[in-house]
């Protein structure tokens, strides 16, 4: 079964609804993230799936735990974790640190990267993807902060719950859904949208009601997305949206109320049908009642001629 794809144009809307909700919760000021290009790149290494607040405060560390980025370079990667702390997936971000750092040194001698800001974007690209161990999140992140590129950075989190929003369509992968994204925000509004949605998928007052399944969606992704600001308004106010179709004991839907002119009509009809169609019958004259019968009617008998009645005298003539 091949399902509706949302349009470009539905999800700009969707998508400027729920910023218009999420400014008015956390705010419009965005998260500063005022560093170089290379703490940029550790930065955003850092700030995957965890929130702002978690990030800086693990890069804070990384750089007091070591003399410099040399030493943090031939360190091992428990000794990186363990200065990272309770951050998600320290182990994996602690391996990415030093490889990061390993290719800088090896192409550079030195850990600076000022000069990629006067290289064009794509060169920029080119350079961070020869870290092996990067995601696309990392180099995301990491060009839009330092060139303000047109890319929209997603992480699993932030993934997990614009499925849960229907802003995007379910089985989107984390490369897809930044093409999506791109497509539906101009590049002016992605800072914000971006910084939004980090937040709320990071924000553990919302983390156990976004690990459920929203039941309220359908298998129409165009229908869901229409409902998307909906959803969020229920999630702010710690609610799960309602299934739709259901209602609660006791109170089932009432029956729309009829139209005057239908339902004279109806009535008309039926009347109609209830009366019996009248057959043409022929006139009879009136029947006597029984037991009153009329006398026979005397008729002359053929051939027999009746004489006329006799005058009687009178008095008068004898005389």
């Amino acid at each position: 079964m091949v399902t509706a794809r949302i349009k470009a144009s539905d999800r700009t809307k969707a998508c400027q609804q729920v910023v218009t909700v999420l400014k008015k919760h956390y705010g419009s000021r965005l998260a500063s993230c005022d560093f170089d290009v290379l703490d940029t790149l550790l930065f955003a290494i850092c700030l995957e799936d965890a929130s702002f607040e978690q990030a800086r405060q693990a890069l804070t560390r990384f750089k007091e735990g070591f003399f410099d980025y040399n030493e943090a370079r031939v360190s091992s990667i428990t000794e990186l974790q363990h200065v990272l702390g309770n951050l998600s997936h320290a182990d994996w971000k602690a391996l990415r640190i030093r490889e990061s750092l390993q290719v800088v040194f090896e192409g550079r001698y030195s850990f600076e990267l000022e000069d990629l800001k006067k290289k064009s974007l794509e060169a920029a690209e080119k350079f961070l993807q020869k870290i092996s161990t990067l995601t696309p999140f990392a180099i995301s992140h990491t060009l839009l902060a330092t060139f303000g590129a047109h890319l929209v950075p997603m992480d699993n989190q932030m993934l997990n719950t614009c499925l849960w929003l229907s802003l995007l369509e379910e089985g989107t992968d984390l490369s897809h859904a930044s093409d999506s994204f791109k497509s539906a925000i101009r590049k002016a509004d992605v800072p914000l949208f971006y910084n939004l949605i980090k937040q709320l998928a990071n924000d553990p007052a919302f983390a156990p009601l976004l690990k459920q399944s929203n039941s309220a969606k359908t298998e129409n992704p165009v229908d869901n997305i229409t409902h998307a600001v909906d959803y969020l308004k229920q999630l702010l106010s710690g609610q799960m949206p309602a299934s739709k179709g259901k209602t609660t004991k006791g109170s089932a839907a009432p029956a729309p109320a009829p139209n005057k002119k239908t339902a004279k009509k109806s009535t008309e009809k039926t009347k109609n049908v209830d009366k019996p169609v009248a057959k043409k019958t022929s006139k009879k004259s009136p029947t006597k009642p029984e037991g009153k019968k009329a006398p026979p009617k005397k008729t002359a008998k053929p051939g027999k001629k009746t004489a006329p009645p006799v005058k009687k005298k009178t008095k008068s003539a004898k005389k």
